[in-house]
């Protein structure tokens, strides 16, 4: 079977190539026709007499070109004379010299709004400090670690504090249970030490 169908391929591949040839040959009588040489001899002829026609305009359009170019190189000089230049260099300068006015002056009102908005937020920074309320009258008691005592209620007796008044200045106690004053030894760094509570 696997013969069989050998043989039916190759002889149908062999009627393909004939029919393939036969179509070409039909092709290529058909261009030798169109090719022949009275048709080249026509086209021939419509080639020379278009180019002829092109080498009578070739002058007139040659001088057309040079005029125009001449033209527009005249314009060109024209515009890079000294004079010109230096208008245009002149004219530049007062732009950039109003530009430059424009940016200063926007930079100043920039640097104004900021130093405001900087003061504003000092006064701000000022108002909620603490030290507004110790200038009051009142005073900042930290414990050893300098955390903020909020309560007495739970200091235990011999409980190393600092108080901080409204003018800076700081001194340095211990708790003392029963109303008893019971001071810290004074040291010779610590002069200002006394007691609380």
């Amino acid at each position: 079977l696997p013969r069989q169908k050998l043989d039916g391929v190759a002889l149908r591949l062999g009627s393909g190539l004939d029919r393939h040839v036969a179509r070409r040959r039909i092709d290529f009588t058909r261009s030798a026709a169109r090719i022949s040489p009275e048709r080249l001899d026509a086209r021939l002829s419509l080639a020379r007499g278009t180019l002829g026609q092109l080498s009578k305009s070739l002058p007139t359009s040659y001088e057309r070109f040079i005029g125009t170019a001449g033209r527009a190189l005249a314009h060109a000089s024209s515009r890079f004379k000294p004079a010109t230049i230096e208008r245009s260099i002149a004219g530049n300068r007062e732009r950039v010299g109003a530009i430059t006015s424009q940016i200063d002056r926007a930079v100043h009102r920039r640097l104004e709004r900021s130093s405001a908005d900087m003061t504003r937020l000092q006064q701000l920074l000022q108002s909620l400090s603490y030290k507004n309320v110790l200038a009051r009258g009142y005073a900042l008691v930290r414990d050893d670690n300098g955390n903020p005592v909020r309560s007495g209620a739970k200091l235990a007796v011999g409980k190393a504090l600092q108080i901080e008044f409204g003018d800076q200045s700081r001194r340095d106690v211990v708790v003392a249970g029963g109303g008893a004053d019971r001071r810290k030894p004074k040291s010779a760094s610590d002069e200002d030490q006394g007691s609380f509570l």
